[in-house]
């Protein structure tokens, strides 16, 4: 029988792709390194055509994986990596005031307190 110190090890299920037209890849490809390498895919062309433009799909590919790869090495607190990055830039997009509701709060204004003491002969 097998022991888990946590359940988050029991919910985190990783789908890999281990051999593609019965050749072993020699890592595994998890589907999430795989969905990230698409999504950059089509920013970086335009990017990539400008600065080598005999081959640029082919270097888009491998620039998207490397990214894919770094990006995957990250911990997602058990989230599909693209949903951990879409709510990551939504943090950060969003006012920090808000309520339950996720409503921004109007700041109280602040005024301006002028402090005179009086002097002293």
């Amino acid at each position: 029988m097998r022991k888990f110190n946590s359940y988050k090890s029991l919910f985190k299920i990783q789908f890999k792709i281990y051999d593609i037209g019965g050749k072993v890849l020699p890592r595994p490809i998890s589907l999430e390194a795989l969905a990230m390498t698409a999504i950059l895919f089509f920013p970086l062309l335009p990017i990539v055509s400008i600065v080598e433009p005999e081959h640029p799909w082919v270097t888009t590919i491998a620039l998207s994986g490397a990214c894919s790869w770094v990006m995957s090495q990250i911990d997602l607190q058990g989230k599909f990596m693209p949903v951990f990055f879409k709510d990551m830039i939504s943090f950060l997009a969003r006012p920090k005031t808000t309520n339950l509701v996720g409503q921004k709060i109007n700041r109280l204004r602040r005024y301006r307190i002028e402090w005179r003491l009086p002097e002293v002969d």
